[in-house]
């Protein structure tokens, strides 16, 4: 009897307009899609229809939700390039490359910091520019520990909502 099963869950955004202006993709291509890139590689997932932007541009978005054992990566990476390729898109958003992006963030904003504090003792700078950096890393590592945060509700949300973790 398996009293705990470790999943992960994959959260995917697939905007719909095409850089070149052409037509966005249909309904049709979409379920075209999952049935020949995500259908073999998942036997379960949803997705949903949504509101959103890239690039300060308005567009009709897919959010596909996996849930899964851990070890298909690849399987993610597959799926997120063959859709850019097949519909000629920039990118497509993924829950854990929030995270990602936000740790960066912070680490560059740390260093930032670290290179304005050097330059202040060197008298290249002023203090003004030193808080400035302070209040920007700072900044940077609490935009960090809330997308780390919402990722980890989202999986307790998800273990809840599978019967997997008590309420």
């Amino acid at each position: 009897m398996v009293l705990y099963e470790r999943q992960e869950c994959d959260l995917l955004y697939f905007g719909t307009a095409k850089p070149d202006g052409s037509a966005a993709v249909t309904a049709a291509e979409w379920e075209q899609f999952l049935r020949e890139e995500v259908t073999p590689r998942f036997a379960g997932f949803t997705h949903w229809e949504a509101h959103g932007s890239w690039k300060d541009v308005p567009e009709e978005t897919h959010i596909l939700q996996i849930v899964h054992p851990p070890g298909h990566e690849a399987d993610i990476a597959a799926i997120m390039a063959a859709y850019k390729k097949r519909f000629a898109q920039e990118a497509v958003l993924h829950n854990e490359k929030i995270v990602v992006t936000a740790r960066q963030a912070a680490g560059d904003a740390l260093e930032a910091l670290r290179i304005t504090e050097i330059a202040y003792r060197a008298g290249a700078t002023t203090n003004i520019e030193v808080i400035q950096a302070q209040q920007t890393a700072r900044n940077a590592q609490i935009a960090e520990s809330l997308a780390q945060d919402r990722l980890l509700q989202a999986r307790l949300d998800l273990a809840v909502a599978l019967g997997r973790f008590p309420q």
